[in-house]
């Protein structure tokens, strides 16, 4: 599985309505007042959508919204954004998925 961005709204809302209730926050950022703060990061496996995490940028301290009915697979997305996350933010994290950042971030 690789990590990749995603840009397109329908794609991405397509998405989080498997789970309309766990993303109804995710769901509101796809609006146009919200969508030039937003960067959407997807764990991929053959052009499927697997996992999905919102960065929203518009105060001094990002967001990072992970909120998922599989947990492992958000690990494995957070794993492989760890090098391109900023130095500080504020998280919401399904399950444990926080111990990823454990090593790099003051949890």
């Amino acid at each position: 599985m690789e990590r990749i961005c995603l840009h397109d709204r329908s794609q991405i809302e397509k998405f989080l309505r498997e789970h309309t209730f766990l993303n109804l926050y995710a769901l509101g950022d796809l609006d146009k007042f919200f969508w030039d703060y937003t960067t959407w990061y997807a764990l991929d496996r053959d052009k499927h959508i697997k996992q999905l995490v919102l960065l929203y940028a518009k105060s001094n301290l990002s967001v990072l919204l992970g909120l998922s009915a599989e947990v492992e697979e958000l690990k494995e997305l957070l794993r492989l954004l760890l090098p391109l996350l900023p130095k500080r933010f504020y998280a919401h994290f399904s399950g444990d998925a926080v111990n990823v950042l454990a090593n790099d971030y003051q949890i």
